[in-house]
C-alpha cells in the first residue's frame, strides 16, 4: 500500500510540475505576442507623430495665409459692401 500511494504522490507531483511548466510556457508565448503588437503600436504612434508634425506646419501656413488676407482686407473699407453686393444682398 505505501508503494501505491508513493506512486499516487509522484504521479500528483509529476503532474502538478508539468501542469506548472505549461502555463510558463504558455504565459511566455503570450508576453512575447504583447511585446511584439507593444513595438508595433509603437511605431504606427511614432509614424502618425510625423504625419502630425506635417499637417501641422500645413495649418501654420494656411493660418499665416489667412491672416495676411484679413489685413489685406482691412486695408481695403469698401471691401464689405463689394461682398455684399456680390452675394446679392
Amino acid at each position: 500500500m505505501d508503494k501505491g500511494i508513493r506512486n499516487a504522490m509522484i504521479g500528483v507531483i509529476g503532474s502538478i510540475i508539468v501542469a506548472v511548466a505549461g502555463s510558463w510556457v504558455q504565459l511566455n508565448q503570450r508576453i512575447s505576442i504583447l511585446e511584439v503588437q507593444v513595438m508595433n503600436d509603437h511605431q504606427l504612434f511614432v509614424g502618425s507623430q510625423e504625419d502630425m508634425k506635417e499637417i501641422k506646419s500645413m495649418l501654420g501656413e494656411i493660418n499665416i495665409k489667412v491672416s495676411h488676407l484679413n489685413d489685406i482686407k482691412a486695408d481695403r473699407p469698401n471691401m464689405d459692401s463689394h461682398i455684399t453686393q456680390k452675394g446679392g444682398e
